[in-house]
């Protein structure tokens, strides 16, 4: 949902917080997703709709969070 935390943690230990502001279906045949490559933003990318994962999932959802 937007607004929703995602709380990372790297191997050191490290936690970094993001907070989700896009959730985007977007069509699994497009060539192209753009992401701005001037934001530190995290970008989650799974198939859609969750009923048809493999081969018969056509969309995606793109989920765009920022850091905190």
């Amino acid at each position: 949902m937007i607004k929703d935390l995602i709380a990372l943690t790297d191997v050191n230990g490290r936690k970094q917080l993001y907070q989700v502001e896009h959730i985007d279906i977007v069509d699994a045949s497009a060539a192209q997703i753009s992401l701005p490559a001037d934001e530190a933003n995290l970008v989650l990318i799974t198939c859609y709709p969750f009923k048809n994962i493999g081969s018969q999932s056509n969309e995606r959802v793109v989920i765009t969070a920022t850091p905190l």
